[in-house]
């Protein structure tokens, strides 16, 4: 076989891998907005456990991120948040909070993680905007959509802001810990799964990368 043959044979390879990668993040990315639907469909009836089943939308969000498919990640989202706010979001004065927190922060941490900053910078911004987002919730879910007035809250004063953040920051740190390593066992999972239809090379390569992967890391 010549050179011009083997070329065309391996371009031919190549966009067949491709192909087979871009159908893979097009499954995720649907199977991740129709669960993260329901979950936010979920939340938004069920007031007990939005932010439970908000939590769980945000899980669904992370197959396609977690792979590296970010732009199919923020199109999962942004289905997810419309049509949310279709089924029941606009009822819940605390749907904004999964609008700005859960829906979006699985994108955020992956992209920080890609610049490969120090982790304290990544946690810090993270953490600056999850503080940024419950002081949204607080002020337009809980202080004008509900119109809420719970006395002890009231009687704070302008303290809420300083317990808002001394509460958010711990509890933000130990959330994205969490959600880091759900994020490393999907990856695992989900290059496992891809690989069985992959030729016997190219599994190879796939299960060196598997093996690199600790699910305890942050990386």
């Amino acid at each position: 076989m010549n050179k011009k043959a083997l070329d065309n044979f391996h371009s031919i390879y190549i966009m067949d891998i491709n192909m087979q990668a871009k159908s893979y993040a097009i499954a995720l990315t649907g199977i991740a907005t129709s669960m993260s639907i329901i979950f936010v469909t979920l939340g938004n009836f069920i007031r007990m456990l939005d932010f439970s089943f908000y939590f769980l939308a945000s899980v669904a969000l992370l197959l396609p991120i977690t792979l590296g498919y970010h732009v199919m990640g923020f199109l999962a989202y942004l289905v997810t948040a419309i049509l949310g706010l279709l089924f029941g979001g606009l009822t819940n004065p605390y749907y904004i909070f999964f609008c700005s927190f859960f829906g979006l922060q699985p994108l955020i941490a992956s992209l920080l993680q890609k610049l490969k900053w120090h982790k304290i910078i990544c946690y810090s911004i993270e953490t600056i905007y999850f503080i940024g987002a419950v002081f949204l919730t607080y002020f337009v879910g809980y202080k004008i959509l509900a119109n809420s007035a719970i006395t002890w809250i009231n009687n704070l004063g302008n303290w809420i802001y300083l317990i808002l953040i001394v509460i958010a920051i711990p509890m933000y740190i130990v959330y994205s810990f969490f959600m880091r390593r759900i994020a490393n066992r999907l990856r695992i999972i989900l290059i496992q799964i891809n690989k069985k239809n992959m030729p016997k090379n190219d599994t190879k390569i796939e299960q060196e990368k598997i093996d690199k992967i600790d699910p305890f890391d942050d990386n």
